[in-house]
C-alpha cells in the first residue's frame, strides 16, 4: 500500500470462520492498523468482521471513501451479539455513495446515509430498514433482501423521490411471499421508479404502483400474480418497455400473451414451467403483430410430464408442439427484424 501511493485502493477484509470475534481480535490487528493508517486513499472498503472489531474503525474518516460493505453476521457468538456497546461509524461513512449491509445487529451501528445513492440490506427487520431509508434523501437505487419482519413493523409512509431502481426479493421464496412483510413495500412511496425486480403476491405491487405512479420502464417479476393481475398492473404502466416474467405455472400461454397484446413493450421474457397443453403458437403470432413496438421476445417453456415414453416425448416437441405453419410464421417475424428466442424443454425428453 505504500509503494502505491497516492493512487486509490480498495480493501477487503474477511475474517477467518469457525472463530468468536474475541479469538479473532489479537490476529487481525496488525491488517487493521495498516488500514487505518492509509485510510485517506481507500476508495472501496469491504468489512467482513464479528462486530467487535468495528470499534478500530470508529473516529476514523475519509473523504475518498465511495463504496462500503459491512458484513457482521461472520462469526458471531452470543456474547458478541449481546453486548450492550454501540459503534459509531458515522464519519466513516458520511461520503459514502454505495453501500452494502449485511448487519444483524444493527441498532448498535450506527452510519451516516445523507450521501447514499445505492443500498443493499440484507436480513434486516422492516422496523431497521426503514430506520436507515429515511435517512437517505439521495438514494437511487435499492436492492432489498428480507426475512420475515418484525411484530412492531413501521407503516408509516416514506417518500423516495429520487429512487430509480428497487429490487425486492427474498431468500426464501418457497416459504415467504409479500403477504408476509406488511411493513415494507406498504410504507413506500416511489414517484422516480423505473425499473423494478419483485417477488411474492401482487397485491402489495399492485397498490404500490397505485401510490406512487411512477414512470415504470422495467418490470421483472418472480413466481407471482394470475393473467388477471398481469393485466392489472399492465394497465398502470402505460410507459412500459421491458417486461419480464418469471416461474409462472398457473396460466397458459394465450392468457399471457392476451395481457400484453397492444401494449407500448419493447422487450417481453417469458419463463414457465409444467405447462400441460400444447402453446396456441398462432394465437402468439398475432399477438406479436398486433404489437408492433415489441421487437425481442424470448421464451423458455417446460413441458410437464406425460405417460408419453422417451422416444414419444421427443416426437411431440418435433411434430406437435410447433408444426410447420408456425415456425414459418416466426419466421416472417423475424424477416421484419424482430428478435424472437423459443425453447420448449420436455421434462421427459
Amino acid at each position: 500500500m505504500q509503494r502505491s501511493d497516492p493512487l486509490p485502493i480498495s480493501v477487503y477484509v474477511v475474517s477467518r470462520r469457525g472463530h468468536s470475534g474475541r479469538v479473532l481480535v489479537p490476529h487481525m490487528l496488525p491488517a487493521i492498523q495498516a488500514i487505518k493508517s492509509c485510510i485517506a486513499r481507500i476508495h472501496t472498503l469491504e468489512l467482513q468482521i464479528p462486530i467487535i472489531l468495528q470499534e478500530q474503525f470508529t473516529g476514523l474518516s475519509s473523504s475518498a471513501l465511495h463504496s462500503f460493505t459491512l458484513n457482521t453476521m461472520v462469526n458471531m457468538g452470543m456474547m458478541d451479539y449481546f453486548q450492550p456497546k454501540v459503534y459509531d461509524i458515522k464519519s466513516l461513512t458520511a461520503g459514502v455513495k454505495k453501500m452494502n449491509l449485511e448487519v444483524l445487529a444493527i441498532s448498535r451501528v450506527l452510519l451516516s446515509c445523507d450521501s447514499l445513492v445505492d443500498l443493499k440490506v440484507v436480513g434486516l427487520a422492516v422496523n431497521f430498514r426503514m430506520k436507515i431509508l429515511r435517512q437517505t434523501p439521495l438514494i437511487q437505487k435499492l436492492v432489498a433482501l428480507t426475512i420475515p419482519p418484525a411484530a412492531n413493523s413501521s407503516t408509516n409512509n416514506l417518500v423516495l423521490k429520487h429512487l430509480q431502481e428497487l429490487e425486492f426479493t427474498f431468500e426464501k421464496i418457497d416459504i415467504i411471499s409479500l403477504e408476509d412483510d406488511p411493513g415494507f413495500l406498504d410504507c413506500l412511496i416511489l414517484p422516480s421508479l423505473k425499473s423494478l425486480t419483485c417477488s411474492g403476491h401482487a397485491r402489495k405491487l399492485i397498490q404500490l404502483l397505485q401510490r406512487s405512479c411512477a414512470p415504470l420502464e422495467k418490470l421483472e417479476l418472480h413466481s407471482m400474480g394470475t393473467p388477471d393481475s398481469h393485466k392489472t398492473i399492465l394497465a398502470l404502466l402505460p410507459g412500459l418497455k421491458v417486461l419480464s416474467l418469471f416461474g409462472g405455472k398457473r396460466e397458459s400461454i394465450k392468457e399471457v400473451f392476451g395481457a400484453i397484446v397492444g401494449k407500448s413493450l419493447q422487450k417481453f421474457t417469458y419463463e414457465c414451467d409444467e405447462i400441460k397443453a400444447k402453446p396456441n403458437w398462432s394465437f402468439v403470432i398475432h399477438c406479436l403483430q398486433a404489437t408492433p413496438s415489441l421487437q425481442h421476445l424470448e421464451m423458455n417453456i417446460t413441458a410437464a410430464p406425460s405417460r408419453l415414453t422417451r422416444k414419444a416425448a421427443i416426437k411431440l416437441e418435433s411434430e406437435i408442439w410447433m408444426d410447420k405453419d408456425t415456425v414459418e410464421g416466426f419466421k416472417n417475424l423475424r424477416a421484419e427484424g424482430r428478435r424472437i428466442t423459443i425453447q420448449v424443454l420436455s421434462l421427459e425428453g
